[in-house]
């Protein structure tokens, strides 16, 4: 479930969803992202804010997206699933992790100069 790529100059544009990779896996996402937009309120929230805007096959499947994503993060680091946004589950905790870290260096940088 990766966007395809149309890439020109230093400029990246990502468009729809391909459809390169194992259908059974695809097929199953998509089930799953449903049934959790059924249950969960959060996922229910975004999934109608995306149906909204888009059609409701395509929120479907960046609904499946979004949680083959967040089964990649609880995979990595090694946590069980939890509905709510722990465990660093989407790759923008660990871009924040990684600002916070360089932040905090410059800062350790320039407390020693003074």
């Amino acid at each position: 479930m990766i966007p395809s790529e149309d890439s020109s100059a230093h400029k990246q544009r990502l468009g729809h969803i391909s459809k390169q990779g194992n259908s059974l896996l695809r097929f199953l996402l998509v089930e799953a992202a449903q049934a959790a937009a059924r249950i969960h309120p959060d996922w229910r929230r975004r999934y109608l804010h995306l149906a909204m805007r888009r059609h409701k096959s395509i929120a479907k499947v960046a609904m499946g997206r979004r949680l083959a994503v967040r089964l990649y993060w609880m995979w990595r680091n090694g946590c069980g699933y939890s509905p709510s946004l722990e465990c660093g589950s989407y790759a923008v905790t660990a871009r924040y992790r990684t600002w916070r870290a360089v932040e905090r260096r410059a800062l350790d940088g320039a407390s020693r100069s003074l």
